[in-house]
């Protein structure tokens, strides 16, 4: 082998490299020829042999037929290597392909969540595209996402929100391990073997924890753990318009409110308003009514009721501002010029 050319002897036990050789005493190797065997580019894979237990003069002809048979078992082996080359390269190229399989849809999964989250409105909505996600790639078995002051929170969710960082959980025996009973509990009654809690990132704190769950066993590669962070970003931002829009929708509710009158009691005259507005979203809009007690320009001393309904055009919080403007300057007109 280190040679890389034949070893013909004919007695090892007189030969200075092999005499001490522990396969001359334990095994009765005397005479040995050894021819290398070889691949295609000259390297050495190792040697076939022939031996006796006596000392023996190699003839030509042997040495001729050892040799032809090493080329034979250098060509076995070089077909060998090449269909083992071969298979390893399919497999390469398997893998390579399901790895571009599986990147493209992860990518078209986070296209999907990132449109779908960011046509949410409300709470509710993103709540309603988390649980979609049982159909993405990841295919987890459950989906929800939790809110502080959710009941029964889970303490993987504390220690995701806490760490901010994704805890995986790949089998039961994990989570077991660091989760107390009624955790376990909870695992069980949904069927679950393994559970991913990620935070969801925000300035001020997580706003939540995305939980994703699996019917089996699950561990999680790298690439999946970047797929669930990422999806938790896209649900993040979505819940943090969310509360900022149910914010906004609240003062403006409020606004609109303190805008509108509350009808005067006049003994005799029964009146009675309500208020719908067409934008669902922000509960406010341009229209307006009011009643209120004016002096009686035939009667001076004396009031009268004056109703109006208006409408400033538009369905948004300018809209409701504008109106309770010109709300009150009708008032205050109708007031300074009765008649």
């Amino acid at each position: 082998v280190a040679s890389a050319e034949p070893l013909i002897v004919t007695d090892a036990r007189e030969h200075p490299l092999l005499r001490d050789n522990r396969a001359v005493h334990d095994l009765g190797v005397v005479a040995y020829a050894g021819m290398p065997l070889t691949d295609e580019n000259g390297t050495v894979l190792g040697s076939l042999c022939a031996i006796d237990t006596v000392p023996r003069e190699w003839t030509d002809d042997e040495l001729t037929a050892l040799a032809d048979l090493a080329d034979a078992c250098s060509t076995e082996l070089r077909l060998r290597l090449v269909r083992y080359e071969a298979q390893v390269e399919r497999a390469r190229r398997d893998q390579l392909e399901d790895e571009l399989r599986r990147a493209a849809e992860r990518a078209r999964t986070l296209l999907i969540a990132s449109e779908a989250f960011t046509a949410t409105v409300t709470v509710d909505d993103v709540r309603a595209r988390a649980t979609q996600l049982v159909d993405s790639e990841l295919a987890p078995s459950y989906a929800e996402l939790v809110l502080p002051g959710d009941p029964t929170p889970l303490f993987a969710a504390a220690v995701a929100e806490a760490e901010r960082r994704v805890v995986t959980y790949p089998d039961r025996l994990r989570f077991d391990a660091v989760h107390p009973g009624p955790d376990r509990a909870w695992l069980r009654d949904r069927g679950l073997h393994a559970l991913v809690a990620a935070p969801l990132p925000h300035d001020d704190g997580p706003l939540g924890t995305l939980l994703l769950g699996w019917d089996a066993p699950h561990p999680l590669e790298p690439s999946d753990q970047l797929t669930v962070t990422t999806l938790a970003g896209f649900a993040a931002q979505a819940l943090d318009r969310a509360l900022r829009l149910q914010y906004r929708t609240g003062v403006a509710y409020q606004l609109q409110q303190a805008m509108l009158t509350s009808l005067p009691d006049v003994p005799g005259l029964e009146m009675a308003a309500r208020y719908r507005p067409a934008d669902s979203r922000e509960y406010v809009g341009g229209d307006w009514y009011d009643a209120a007690f004016i002096p009686d320009p035939q009667r001076p001393g004396d009031e009268i009721i004056a109703v109006c309904v208006g409408d400033v055009v538009g369905h948004t919080l300018q809209a409701a501002t504008l109106m309770g403007q010109v709300r009150a300057m009708l008032r205050q007109a109708a007031w300074d010029h009765p008649g």
